[in-house]
């Protein structure tokens, strides 16, 4: 298969019909209730209204291009395509190759294939680790936002190409610590997407999503979280972000049956980093009871969140009697109406 070919039938998506994703789904899509989800969703708006270049930066799993996506979709281009590519691991001819196309003899040109750029048409183009490529290549990419015009390998010259080339919007995609010399760009701004372990009150809304999102994808009955499983998945550093997320509630709806998803279905990597999970005892060794103790105030204050500060909602998480949680609440001098 060509290059271009290849590329293509894996990046090249169909336009969404125009009254499919208003600027209101912002809230619903990006998910989070950290300082930095609030920012996020005010300036996926703000980028959504222009039509300049900016540079999303994360590591890996953090969502560049799905908030790339997102920007496109509530963007007025929505009704163009969104294309992404990503250069990881290409080379800088087949990179140039894949964007903006190839000359070929006149006795084959039937047989050129679409560039990204004209594949992108009125759309948007995102492009992950231009960054890392040679000089060449990211000063051919900023000439071309700039001034609209391109040369294809082996040209003298840069020429205005056809309109199926030059009207589409450009987003980039840059990993934390990249060499971003941008004084050649005309780039608009930078949006920084910090990883989870620098946002953790995100972790258990987005748990919580992936986990309604997959019952429903996999017809499943919905299932809720027990409390010491949600306590574990929330201090963990989750080093893989959103994807690892993904994955990992994926894992455990398919092994579980309804309605809970119990700690014991959670891979033991995650669970040996928190302090639920057996470990070796220090040489002064401790002390049992308090660590119990420690133990079962967390997983009541957990479920007393889930239910609102519902006593018997909380009673039932924790497989009690409403009169048994209530004694443990006035012992361990918790307040019932803990914040959610």
């Amino acid at each position: 298969m060509d290059v271009l070919d290849h590329y293509l039938s894996t990046t090249a998506l169909p336009a969404p019909r125009a009254d499919d994703l208003p600027i209101s789904s912002i809230t619903e899509k990006l998910i989070g209730s950290s300082g930095w989800a609030e920012a996020a969703r005010r300036a996926v708006a703000a980028h959504a209204a222009h039509d300049g270049s900016i540079i999303l930066e994360g590591e890996p799993g953090t969502g560049r291009e799905f908030i790339a996506r997102l920007i496109h979709e509530c963007s007025p281009r929505r009704k163009g395509p969104f294309v992404a590519i990503s250069f990881d691991s290409v080379s800088e001819e087949s990179a140039e190759a894949v964007l903006f196309g190839v000359t070929r003899p006149q006795s084959e040109q039937h047989f050129t294939p679409r560039s990204l750029l004209e594949a992108a048409h009125a759309g948007t183009l995102y492009i992950n680790g231009l960054m890392e490529m040679g000089a060449g290549l990211k000063a051919k990419i900023a000439h071309f936002i700039r001034r609209r015009e391109f040369r294809l390998p082996g040209e003298e010259f840069f020429e205005t190409r056809s309109p199926e080339s030059s009207n589409v919007r450009i987003l980039l995609g840059a990993m934390p610590g990249d060499e971003k010399d941008t004084s050649d760009f005309p780039i608009s701004d930078t949006l920084s997407i910090p990883p989870l372990r620098k946002r953790r009150e995100d972790i258990e809304p987005m748990i919580r999503h992936f986990v309604r999102r997959t019952c429903d994808h996999l017809g499943k009955e919905s299932r809720e979280i027990a409390p010491d499983a949600i306590a574990i998945l929330r201090d963990y550093d989750w080093p893989g972000n959103i994807i690892e997320i993904k994955s990992v509630t994926s894992d455990m709806i398919t092994k579980s049956g309804p309605p809970m998803l119990h700690s014991s279905l959670i891979p033991s990597h995650i669970a040996e980093s928190s302090g639920f999970a057996p470990r070796s005892l220090p040489p002064s060794g401790i002390n049992m009871g308090d660590e119990l103790e420690r133990i079962e105030k967390t997983l009541i204050i957990e479920a007393l969140k889930m239910a609102h500060g519902v006593q018997y909602k909380a009673a039932q998480l924790l497989g009690l009697k409403p009169t048994t949680l209530n004694m443990k609440i006035s012992r361990f001098g918790i307040d019932p109406k803990v914040n959610p």
